[in-house]
């Protein structure tokens, strides 16, 4: 997670199931299934950013995948992202 606050964990087949945070790995040992979130969080990239900063204070996630269709990871969408584009819409 070098650089990242957080990434998507996926299955064989690429399906989001997880999500991996520093905060799940500092100080932990084991395997990513032991220590990621589940169940996923996700979001399509057409759901509006106000829907999508409600669905992370619903669930108190910081970080939510974008995913396509199939549940496939195409992004990620952080607090960070939220407040950004929350902002530059009421400049």
């Amino acid at each position: 997670l070098e650089g990242k606050s957080g990434a998507p964990v996926v299955d064989a087949e690429g399906v989001v199931v997880g999500v991996l945070s520093k905060k799940d790995v500092i100080g932990h040992e084991g395997t990513v299934s032991d220590v990621m979130s589940t169940p996923a969080i996700t979001v399509g990239s057409g759901l509006k950013v106000a829907d999508a900063a409600a669905l992370m204070l619903k669930h108190k996630v910081h970080r939510v995948p974008v995913v396509d269709d199939a549940g496939k990871p195409i992004g990620m969408v952080t607090r960070t992202d939220i407040f950004t584009s929350l902002g530059q819409q009421s400049a």
